[in-house]
């Protein structure tokens, strides 16, 4: 066998394959038991390995014969074993083992210590048969990453063990993409399994706790050999902050901790691996879980759908609505003018006008991402893409061809699932990832570049949700002192204004058709309380433009471009801005809110009824119909 490697460079032997005399796990079994013996040479110097057996030296001179004997046998069945298939091959082995036992217990006479040994190889011998550390890595870790998807959404967990790789200083996450904190890196070696390991952690969004949030951080592997990390925790990244504490004690600082002497013991009976401890704080995470009842209040997942085609004739023409109607009408009247009241009837106005929908109106109930849904998958995220649905169909057909299959073919179908779900969910985090990404670089060139796109983004995104769409009610002074009155800020706006629209010396050309309307306006009021008169309302129709959509209000510009719709307009629009002018000044002044619910209420219904728009609109005013 020595010769082997030699007679393979040569051309001659090129061809020849020679078996090896024992298989890999033959090997590996061998040399644990040699090293057992090794620890029991040192209760019993009589101890010795012959073959497969372990025997006592004193009986070799005795029974040479039938030990040479049973050597042969071993090694005719060693020999006969490396044909077969592995399953005969664990079943020899577990045979040789019980020998083994069997052997050593009759020849020994401390029975006490054999029978600590004897359960120490037992347990080591069953924590190799049902160790989880497979020998392809890949197998390993996509076994790993099905197990995370599975238990991800039941609430914080963390995997820890022994992975068998060196990560150095290789970041477990995406530079710029995912903000973390780097961690205290002791060992910068890195081995073969590194690429694998860091590309699972990416994948399932965990990170290495090693490092971060420590007390005391150690290499987790202390031998003869060297000193290295392979022990790791993993968290994901959103519970990084509940683990805390994490410490390394090494196994000679705990057997010291425990009161025992190690001075003079031999190190093999010292395990190389450290332990490794943190805390978690479930406090933190049990604080922002929600009641069940409370979070099926807030996200609802069906909704009522009205089918409008099928109003009935008696729909809000019932005494009882009548009843609550005038009763809203009666409470706005009476109620204080503040924004909380206001709010309040409008919400029992909607909720009569919903139990009228529910009781007149055929309505189904349409379940979100139920067999109603025609939209599936087509979510509202944004950085869901068309690649992205293919894969989720893709992955739905395999999942439901597994789910069907009832033959052999049943493992195959499960085995191509788990594959296209891995591939789905990679590509889901590279999407979401590239999105804020992206919308990251594009916030930070638009704050160097122009400041009014950069918040008007930042408006998009939620930011200008907590800005308030009201005018303060409070000036400045001369004197420079902020005044909160009322009379001040009008009195104010109105000085402003007038100094604004006003102006003596004004560099601003204006056109010849506009001087006789600035010089008429000269005068010391509130401009805006003024009249709307018939030329102005021409001039505005004729800058409208044709062919095109109606704006907010539904009018039409064609609908406009006539004489006695031009004069209807302009007469209601002097009686709309006096009712606005006049519930002005009875409220006192108003918010932006209430502002547009004049303007929809008031100003709205007046100037569609002036031009024809309105369903109760003189005849000779409707020149278009609209529907």
């Amino acid at each position: 066998m020595s010769a082997k490697y030699k007679l393979k460079s040569s051309r001659q032997y090129s061809d020849v394959f020679i078996h090896r005399d024992q298989t890999v796990q033959q090997r590996i079994e061998r040399k644990n038991f040699q090293t057992i013996v090794d620890v029991l040479k040192s209760v019993d110097p009589h101890i010795n390995m012959k073959g497969a057996e372990v025997i006592a030296s004193r009986y070799v001179n005795s029974r040479r014969s039938s030990e040479n004997r049973s050597e042969h046998e071993s090694r005719g069945t060693s020999h006969t074993q490396q044909n077969t298939s592995r399953r005969g091959t664990n079943n020899s082995t577990r045979s040789n083992t019980s020998n083994l036992h069997s052997n050593y217990n009759a020849r020994t006479s401390h029975r006490e210590q054999n029978n600590e040994h004897s359960s120490r190889n037992q347990h080591q011998q069953s924590r190799r048969e049902n160790s989880t550390r497979q020998i392809d890595k890949d197998t390993f870790f996509d076994t790993l990453i099905t197990q995370v998807y599975e238990h991800q959404n039941k609430g914080p967990f963390f995997i820890c063990g022994d992975f068998n790789s060196r990560c150095g200083n290789e970041s477990d996450y995406i530079e710029g993409v995912d903000n973390l904190c780097q961690r205290d890196v002791i060992d910068f070696k890195c081995n073969s399994y590194c690429n694998a390991f860091i590309d699972f952690l990416i994948s399932v969004n965990c990170c290495i706790l090693n490092g971060r949030n420590f007390v005391n951080n150690d290499y987790t592997c202390v031998s003869t050999k060297g000193c290295s990390v392979v022990d790791y925790c993993i968290v994901p990244y959103d519970n990084l902050n509940l683990f805390k504490d994490f410490c390394v004690i090494r196994a000679n600082d705990l057997v010291t901790s425990a009161g025992f002497d190690v001075n003079g013991v031999d190190l093999k009976l010292i395990p190389d691996h450290s332990l490794i401890k943190w805390s978690i704080d479930l406090n933190a995470f049990m604080s922002n879980v929600q009641p069940k009842n409370e979070k099926d209040k807030t996200f609802s997942t069906k909704f009522e759908k009205f089918d409008f085609n099928k109003i009935p004739a008696n729909f809000m023409n019932t005494n009882n609505i009548y009843q609550n109607i005038c009763s809203l009408i009666e409470n706005l009247k009476t109620v204080e003018h503040q924004q909380n009241c206001v709010n309040g009837i409008y919400d029992d106005f909607c909720k009569t006008v919903e139990s009228e929908m529910s009781d007149k109106i055929p309505s189904k109930t349409i379940f979100v991402g139920g067999k109603q849904s025609n939209k599936k998958y087509r979510n509202k995220k944004p950085w869901w893409n068309e690649s992205l649905s293919k894969l989720w169909y893709e992955m739905c057909n395999a999942e439901k061809a597994w789910n069907k299959c009832n033959n052999m073919q049943q493992k195959q179908l499960k085995a191509i699932y788990v594959q296209k779900r891995k591939h789905f969910d990679s590509e889901v985090q590279k999407s979401k990832r590239k999105y804020w990404y992206d919308m990251q670089e594009q916030l930070l060139s638009e704050s160097s570049k122009n400041q009014h796109m950069f918040w008007k983004k930042i408006g998009k995104i939620g930011i200008a949700e907590s800005r308030k769409h009201v005018i303060p009610m409070e000036v400045i002074d001369d004197d420079g002192i902020v005044s909160s009155e009322l009379t001040d800020v009008l009195d104010k706006w109105k000085s402003e204004y007038s100094e604004l629209l006003n102006q003596q010396n004004s560099s601003i050309r204006v056109s010849d058709s506009c001087t006789s309307l600035n010089e008429a306006s000269t005068f010391n009021d509130f401009l805006l309380t003024e009249p709307i008169s018939f030329q102005e309302t021409v001039q505005v129709i004729e800058k409208t433009k044709r062919g095109k959509s109606a704006g907010i209000d539904n009018l039409p510009g064609e609908h406009l471009d006539y004489n006695v719709t031009a004069k209807a307009v302009a007469s209601s629009a002097n009686r709309a801005l006096g009712l606005v002018i006049a519930k002005c000044k009875l409220l006192g002044g108003v918010c932006f809110d209430v502002f547009v619910k004049l303007y929809e209420s008031l100003v709205c219904p007046i100037i569609e009824y002036g031009a024809g728009m309105h369903p109760v609109a003189p005849s000779h005013l409707r020149y278009i119909s609209v529907a």
